[in-house]
């Protein structure tokens, strides 16, 4: 295959692979969050997070200003959305709960709110009629701004038990379909992003100390992790027939020169810094890790869409390989893999919508995550992010990810189909053979 990129560059590759190159059973799908998708932020019953509370009241914080109050209008589109899915060919979906939509609060006691829980026993009942697997996200950084004032969110030990009460009632009420749970997402993110550097909510960079806070909130969130697995280990896991994990984030970093111990060795710091943080308590006795990292690197691979993305598809490989021989090959979903673009309101729609380098973006990775899997490493899922252009937090909607365009200009959120997904929905049915997504397809 060949592709002419936005910037001019021709990207040529022999392998277009596609999901029958994969084992029967792997997992496709694609993901999102709430807050970056759902937007009716004071509709049901929902009471603000963090992330509403950032936006609002940090100015500059977030690009044009931008919020998620109406993100792009998900919340009133669960059948639309949910038939793009199918035509796309998928089988899961992994979503978020909004924390604050169930329990407004943040705390049981403090009461549940039923039109918080009606609209996501609809949203997955709506998947399962479409034979598309749910896989829900306990938490996706959108903390209840309750919890914040009461005693600052997850600086405080209290937030394990509220945290585990949230979960256990979600276990309660959505486990007779939901099968895969994921209790955080990339909490590496929310410690460093939000405790250390102040750029995402609850934006304590320069409030806190920035020494101290983000080790005390990974501490906590890996103790809420722990409590709410084992809650459902417990009493659910048998009965319901379901699994639970987290979610990690990870990036590969290579050493600048591979014959220099030196550079070696700082490599594998900035890795265990980022991975080996939340992997090594989860995976062994010990709670120890490397804390100190002192080393400037070169971003490796392309530039993608946005100055800060570089593509290196050989990193997802050596990051299941490292995975494999290091953790002892556990089971691995890839819950998030996605291809950024900067927003550039001057192209039209039609334009807009040709993203090669998305596609090649997908293609050379999912051939390495397939080499990996021929070199035994245990993947047994892939999630594309995303489904749809969101909110991408403090980049606001000046950076797309999504495999369908957004349209924000005229209040209706419309979905349009981009090159790359019309390129996903073939790779998923080779030969395609269900129904064509259309030029004009989205509401």
């Amino acid at each position: 295959m060949e592709a002419t990129l936005q910037k001019g560059r021709k990207y040529s590759f022999p392998n277009d692979i596609t999901s029958a190159d994969f084992e029967p059973g792997f997992v496709w799908g694609t993901a999102t969050s709430a807050y970056q998708i759902e937007g009716a932020v004071l509709e049901g019953g929902r009471q603000p997070s963090v992330w509403d509370t950032f936006c609002l009241t940090k100015s500059g914080a977030i690009d044009n200003e931008d919020n998620g109050n109406n993100a792009i209008n998900a919340y009133y589109k669960t059948k639309e959305d949910v038939q793009l899915m199918k035509k796309l060919g998928l089988k899961a979906y992994r979503f978020s709960f909004s924390w604050s939509r169930i329990l407004p609060g943040g705390k049981l006691r403090l009461g549940i709110n039923q039109e918080g829980v009606d609209y996501y026993n609809n949203l997955i009942d709506e998947l399962k009629r479409n034979e598309i697997e749910p896989f829900v996200t306990l938490w996706h950084w959108d903390t209840p701004n309750a919890l914040e004032e009461d005693y600052l969110g997850f600086l405080d030990k209290q937030i394990i038990d509220d945290f585990a009460d949230y979960a256990e009632f979600c276990f309660w009420e959505f486990g007779d379909r939901v099968k895969h749970w994921i209790t955080l997402n990339e909490p590496h993110s929310y410690a460093s992003s939000g405790y250390g550097y102040g750029i995402h909510a609850p934006g304590r960079g320069g409030v806190g100390d920035a020494a101290t806070e983000p080790y005390i909130v990974a501490h906590n969130l890996l103790l809420a992790h722990a409590t709410a697995a084992d809650i459902y280990k417990k009493g659910f896991q048998e009965s319901q027939g379901g699994v639970i994990g987290i979610t990690l984030n990870q990036q590969f970093n290579e050493p600048l020169n591979q014959r220099n111990l030196v550079d070696q060795m700082a490599a594998d710091r900035a890795m265990d810094f980022i991975f080996g943080w939340y992997m090594e308590p989860l995976f062994s006795d010990s709670n120890v890790h490397q804390t100190e990292v002192g080393l400037n690197g070169e971003l490796i691979g392309p530039e993608g869409g946005v100055d800060w993305f570089f593509s290196y598809p050989l990193g997802i490989y050596k990051s299941l390989m490292q995975l494999k021989d290091k953790y002892g090959n556990p089971l691995v979903y890839i819950t998030e893999n996605g291809y950024a673009d900067a927003m550039d309101n001057k192209l039209k729609i039609e334009e807009a919508r040709i993203d090669n380098e998305r596609i090649v973006y997908y293609n050379t990775h999912l051939q390495n995550v397939l080499r990996a899997i021929g070199d035994g490493c245990n993947v047994k899922g892939y999630f594309a992010w995303s489904m749809m252009d969101n909110f991408e937090w403090h980049k606001g909607y000046s950076v797309r990810f999504g495999l369908f365009y957004v349209d924000y200009t005229h209040g209706k959120y419309t979905r349009y189909p981009k090159h790359s997904a019309i390129w996903f929905k073939k790779f998923l049915n080779p030969p395609a053979q269900e129904e064509k997504l259309r030029e004009g397809d989205g509401n």
